[in-house]
C-alpha cells in the first residue's frame, strides 16, 4: 500500500571497501541516477554510509524514511548489511511500509519476501565462498579454466 504523499527512491551507496571493492562515491550516485532513469524512477540523492566495518547506522537512517518515499535504490548488494538479522530487519521494514528495495549494479528488485528469500541464497553462496580457503579458490579456478574450454 503505497501512499500518495510518498515520492521517489532514496537512494544509498557507501564509503569504504565492500567486497575487496571499492567505487569513488560520484560514480556510485551516477550509477543510481541511471538506472533510475532507465526504470522510471524518481531519484533522491544518496545517503552515504559510514566508513567503519559493518556499520548501518545510515542505512537506519533511510529505513526511517520509508514513510516518506516509494523505497530505496542502493548501489550495490555489497552495501547489505551482513548479518542476516540485519538484513531481515531491512526486509521487514520495507515490505511492511509497502516500499520496493532497488539494487542497481546487479539490476535486482526486492518486492516481496519470495524476492528477499532470492536474495538470501544469494548471501548464502557468498558466505560459503568468503569462508573457502585461497586454495581450494585456486582449485576451483584451475578447475573452472580445463573445463570451460570443452
Amino acid at each position: 500500500m503505497v501512499m500518495q504523499n510518498r515520492k521517489g527512491f532514496r537512494g544509498y551507496m557507501g564509503a569504504r571497501m565492500e567486497m575487496q571493492r571499492s567505487t569513488p562515491q560520484h560514480i556510485q550516485q551516477l550509477v543510481m541516477r541511471e538506472y533510475c532513469k532507465g526504470q522510471g524512477l524518481t531519484y533522491l540523492l544518496a545517503a552515504t554510509e559510514y566508513c567503519m566495518p559493518g556499520c548501518t547506522m545510515i542505512l537506519d537512517a533511510v529505513l526511517d524514511e520509508l514513510d516518506h518515499i516509494e523505497g530505496i535504490v542502493m548501489y550495490s548488494l555489497c552495501l547489505f548489511p551482513q548479518s542476516q538479522a540485519k538484513r531481515e530487519e531491512m526486509y521487514s521494514r520495507l515490505f511492511e511500509k509497502g516500499c520496493v528495495l532497488h539494487v542497481a549494479v546487479e539490476n535486482i528488485v526486492i518486492r516481496n519476501r519470495q524476492d528477499a528469500a532470492r536474495m538470501e541464497e544469494i548471501w548464502l553462496v557468498h558466505e560459503l565462498m568468503r569462508r573457502q580457503s585461497s586454495k581450494t579458490h585456486t582449485f576451483l579456478q584451475q578447475w573452472d579454466r580445463q573445463h570451460a574450454a570443452t
